[in-house]
């Protein structure tokens, strides 16, 4: 796992990774890009970054890039003051970007103002990530939400899988999984007598007496 957690820290954040900086990042180069063709909408951004050196490294290129007033704010565990944000990126007049952690957007948070959600950063437990993304997916929002996933990937003559295409196809398979067990368990009575009868009347009346 701690193998795992350094590889991604070197797609999202190679400078920290190496202990200084200097090293070129294709991964903030592609993100950067896409909240460039964001910005020409006039459209807002909500950007999940699940390492706290990566959501400062992306608070500071995009401010470098675009202007330190379309960053609205940065929201983690360093953050005193949620509501000054937030309310910030609510009264944004055009492109504007809010950066915080997939755990940040707990129950209760509403960013209907955002219409573009980017998952810098994966987080394992896919609930956990669409939890994140369903911050803009609530009552009152009026447009199509559009998700993405910057996702580095090795030239295709290599053959190979990325650390972070093996972690989009992990997150997948859980996500399928869980769709299926809802799927399945909605039919179920799982109160304990419930479960008992439904698995005895499955079983048959001959195979419970051998």
């Amino acid at each position: 796992m701690a193998v795992m957690q350094q590889m991604e820290l070197l797609c999202q954040d190679p400078d920290s990774f190496f202990g200084y900086p200097g090293y070129k990042n294709p991964k903030l180069e592609a993100t950067l890009d896409l909240l460039a063709s964001i910005s020409h909408r006039g459209e807002e951004a909500i950007l999940f970054a699940t390492r706290r050196s990566a959501q400062h490294l992306l608070a500071q290129a995009t401010a470098k890039k675009f202007g330190s007033s379309i960053m609205k704010g940065l929201i983690n565990g360093e953050t005193k003051d949620r509501t000054g944000p937030m309310r910030s990126f609510r009264k944004a007049d055009g492109f504007a970007l809010l950066i915080l952690p997939p755990r940040a957007a707990g129950t209760g948070l509403t960013l209907i103002e955002g219409n573009h959600v980017i998952h810098y950063g994966r987080w394992w437990n896919p609930a956990v990530e669409d939890q994140a993304t369903s911050r803009a997916h609530r009552i009152g929002q009026t447009r199509l939400v559009h998700v993405h996933l910057p996702i580095l990937s090795p030239p295709k003559e290599e053959q190979l899988w990325s650390i972070e295409e093996r972690l989009d196809a992990f997150i997948e398979s859980k996500r399928v999984r869980a769709d299926t067990l809802l799927t399945l368990s909605s039919g179920l009575n799982l109160s304990p007598d419930g479960f008992l009868l439904q698995a005895l009347a499955e079983i048959g009346p001959q195979e419970v007496l051998t």
